[in-house]
């Protein structure tokens, strides 16, 4: 998977618009909600919030909430401890590169102003205390960023089965709605040649792809969370088997490995490491996609 230029470009026009200062110091969206002072409720039923921001001190919060994802996505790779953990701890490093992803997929998201949030009991209460504003219940929430003469957040609940089972849902459901906006041309496309998005189209299609494949019952995006469960919940794969044997590799190799595919020296993981098909499978896409966007969504320190 290559990104073309022309969806970096899509990309970097998303942070320019909907992200300000990237300083992870900055409270975050959910706390810029939780404050009440910088917005005022313009639609509200139960289980839906509008609001038009008070400023641009809403841009700072996305900003600063991507640039943690940033850095929860690189020290998921790169844990202080990367080299000293137990030989036998392989299922949670090959746990903790799914969580990478995870996070930057995350901050992709924020930076087109669209994103998943948690609010818990506590959360909604607060918010619920502003005059006008009806019922909401705990649970998770999409988050929109509408621009124009004003800036609008709207917040919906939705219902899942899982929450990382509908992220992957929603990413992909996201992409196809960005694919359907640059081929109108529409909102923030309007400022770019038809030819420049037809390009970065073919991008948005690389990126669907590696989320999953098309099948007779629907889109397959969420296998690597499915994945996931099956290593983080039901010890499955054998990475968590107190016998498993790594042929004197530590697993610091399987880090060692990633890190060299993120810096573009390989392109695979060793084979000594004898992992399931498909764990090695989603390592290795992970490492791509990390590679592929880190240089474009987010200001930290490299890799």
């Amino acid at each position: 998977m290559k990104f073309s230029d022309e969806l970096r470009d899509v990309i970097l026009e998303g942070r320019r618009r909907f992200l300000g200062v990237a300083d992870p110091s900055h409270s975050g969206i959910r706390e810029w909600l939780l404050q009440g002072t910088a917005y005022f409720t313009v639609a509200s039923e139960p289980g839906k919030l509008g609001a038009c921001a008070i400023g641009a001190n809403w841009a700072d919060a996305n900003g600063g909430d991507c640039q943690r994802f940033y850095f929860a996505a690189r020290d998921s790779i790169v844990p202080r401890n990367a080299f000293n953990c137990d030989p036998k701890s392989i299922g949670w490093a090959a746990v903790s590169i799914y969580y990478s992803c995870f996070y930057m997929a995350f901050g992709l998201l924020r930076s087109f102003g669209r994103g998943l949030m948690y609010l818990n009991k506590d959360d909604c209460r607060v918010i619920c205390e502003r005059p006008g504003t009806a019922l909401l219940e705990s649970g998770v929430y999409d988050i929109t960023i509408e621009l124009g003469s004003q800036t609008h957040i709207r917040l919906r609940k939705r219902s899942a089965s899982g929450f990382h089972e509908y992220f992957w849902r929603y990413l992909d459901q996201f992409l196809e709605s960005l694919v359907d906006d640059m081929g109108r041309s529409v909102g923030m496309f309007s400022a770019f040649s038809e030819g420049h998005l037809q390009s970065a189209i073919i991008g948005v299609y690389e990126l669907r792809a590696w989320l999953g494949d098309s099948t007779v019952t629907g889109r397959n995006v969420g296998w690597m969370s499915a994945l996931r469960n099956e290593m983080n919940y039901r010890l499955a794969r054998r990475v968590w088997s107190p016998t498993y044997r790594t042929n004197g590799v530590d697993v610091s190799r399987l880090r060692q490995d990633v890190l060299s595919i993120l810096r573009g020296t390989s392109d695979q993981l060793g084979s000594q490491l004898h992992l399931d098909m498909d764990v090695r499978e989603m390592i290795q896409r992970v490492s791509v996609l990390y590679r592929s966007l880190q240089t474009v969504m987010f200001v930290g320190r490299p890799i």
